[in-house]
């Protein structure tokens, strides 16, 4: 990744109250390391991931208490979101 994307990433991160990391292992270290930085921040990151994380097998999710982990398949529990999203924003 060119360093200056990885700049906008950053700020991106570092502006940012939390982090949503979908469908990801975190094992890639570009991204591992924006998911790291915010936790380094004292940031909260959630994942939405079937199976262990780089951040899980690193112990980072208990050592900072800052990590919300949903393990559920990505399609349905997005698909369930926006269902549920959509009939609050009717009523």
């Amino acid at each position: 990744v060119p360093r200056h994307r990885f700049d906008i990433a950053y700020a991106a991160v570092d502006a940012a109250d939390g982090i949503l990391c979908i469908g990801t292992s975190l094992a890639v270290h570009s991204a591992y390391r924006l998911a790291k930085r915010a936790l380094d921040k004292g940031t909260e990151v959630a994942i939405l991931n079937v199976g262990e994380t780089r951040i899980e097998s690193e112990g980072l999710d208990s050592s900072t208490g800052l990590v919300t982990k949903i393990e559920s398949p990505i399609g349905d529990t997005l698909a369930e979101v926006v269902k549920s999203y959509t009939a609050a924003a009717e009523k």
